[in-house]
């Protein structure tokens, strides 16, 4: 869609959510602060950027119509507390690397998914001569990033790497990899992008992607109507044609592609 197309606000059953959410005058967002490239808050100005905020705001037009500037009511959230905002109706939807799970969605449901992580490596280039998969990584010391998935993933497909380090961010990963400390570090494949790169550069990934993520909008458990709208505007012209786009801003040259969505 062409941003100058001019949109008139949706109609709706005056008993869906959607209805309620015009009338009320925004959209009402739980977002994590700091999950880039998905979402970020720039400290200074206070503005959100990022590929999900980006599809919601995709997703406020077909609400509000073309004008949706003061719509959006971004409530930052802590990633523990979105079931439970949800279930108090604190929060219409909530973004930023939303990670659909059948743990999750026995509290809350999802539309999507609108993205597809997946585990990845990054690895010494002098170590490429004797690992050149995710299994080989067996036996070997590896860091991962704490509070993450990447612990479980990777005992997933080889149980007897020793994850030696759990940092708090791939860059400290990055430092003990540089040091010999580890022989890689395995995260999101999307995270380990910035440890790759640069005529220095003495890392490369093991391009062994595993473990897929799929990233969803949560919703409150049962309201079909929100998440059936929801996937609709996913599913819609609007935004497959704007996906490849903000997907590009967000995450440049990579080869991503907008996933199916799951009409459970």
């Amino acid at each position: 869609m062409n941003d100058d197309t001019f949109r008139l606000p949706g109609k709706f059953d005056e008993n869906s959510h959607m209805a309620l959410i015009q009338r009320r005058g925004n959209l009402i967002v739980g977002v994590v602060q700091e999950a880039p490239p998905f979402t970020f808050q720039n400290p200074n100005t206070g503005s959100w950027s990022g590929f999900d905020i980006g599809l919601v705001q995709k997703i406020a037009i077909s609400i509000f119509g073309s004008q949706i500037e003061g719509k959006i009511a971004w409530v930052p959230l802590d990633p523990r507390d979105r079931e439970t905002a949800l279930g108090v109706d604190r929060i219409d939807l909530a973004v930023g690397r939303y990670e659909i799970t059948v743990a999750r969605k026995r509290r809350v449901d999802f539309a999507g998914p609108y993205f597809t992580a997946f585990q990845n490596a990054v690895i010494a280039q002098n170590a490429s001569s004797r690992i050149s998969g995710v299994t080989e990584l067996n036996g070997q010391n590896v860091c991962t990033v704490v509070g993450s998935t990447n612990f479980e993933a990777l005992k997933a497909v080889a149980p007897a790497a020793v994850v030696k380090t759990q940092a708090r961010t791939v860059f400290e990963c990055g430092a003990e990899l540089t040091k010999g400390e580890v022989v890689a570090v395995v995260a999101d494949h999307v995270d380990l992008r910035p440890l790759v790169g640069g005529t220095n550069n003495k890392f490369e990934t093991l391009d062994a992607k595993f473990a897929p993520s799929p990233y969803g909008i949560g919703v409150r458990k049962d309201r079909t109507d929100f998440r059936q709208f929801l996937n609709d505007q996913l599913t819609g012209e609007d935004v497959k044609e704007a996906w490849p786009e903000l997907y590009e801003q967000a995450v440049p040259d990579d080869d991503a592609e907008q996933p199916a969505v799951d009409r459970y």
